[in-house]
């Protein structure tokens, strides 16, 4: 007879989240495996969520496995539907999102640089004032400008939804 197919019942973001689960199918003397969370179903990208595993039991032992274990907390649920609230376009609702470029940063080394300009013409007050000059403006850009993009309306929103 040949052994049963393992069957995937669960998945989990890391190894870690899964040690109750294969605590509790052991004691139930029902085999569990933890594996990558390859899906050959998927065309091109054969991985559901990144670096994902899967806990996998025989086939035969599925149901009875799903019976024995507690309800996931609900980031197990869908590990995708938080992502996709946070690039949700709260106008016209559109998936399809970039983030801004990081334009605190430009000006972050723009500072720096006139720093280390002002440095080698000995203008040490200048030298020490452009680049903390360049972290407070940077600071006050990044906290003003929408951190979100939509593609479809041209909607800008933070993470907070303004």
């Amino acid at each position: 007879m040949a052994p049963d197919r393992l069957v995937a019942i669960r998945e989990y973001d890391y190894a870690s989240l899964a040690d109750d689960d294969l605590r509790c199918l052991a004691d139930a003397d029902i085999p569990a495996y933890l594996s990558d969370a390859y899906d050959p179903e998927l065309p091109g990208r054969r991985h559901r969520h990144g670096g994902s595993v899967a806990l996998r039991v025989p086939e035969s032992a599925a149901e009875r496995a799903l019976s024995l274990l507690p309800e996931p907390p609900p980031r197990l649920l869908d590990p995708t539907a938080r992502l996709e609230a946070q690039f949700k376009c709260p106008r016209c609702g559109s998936a399809s999102s970039t983030p801004r470029r990081p334009y605190a940063l430009i000006g972050f080394f723009v500072g720096v640089a006139a720093g280390v300009w002002f440095s080698a013409h000995d203008n040490v007050a200048a030298a020490v004032i452009a680049p903390i000059g360049a972290m407070v403006l940077g600071g006050l850009i990044e906290s003003r400008i929408p951190k979100w993009r939509c593609n479809v309306c041209g909607k800008t929103w933070s993470n907070e939804g303004s």
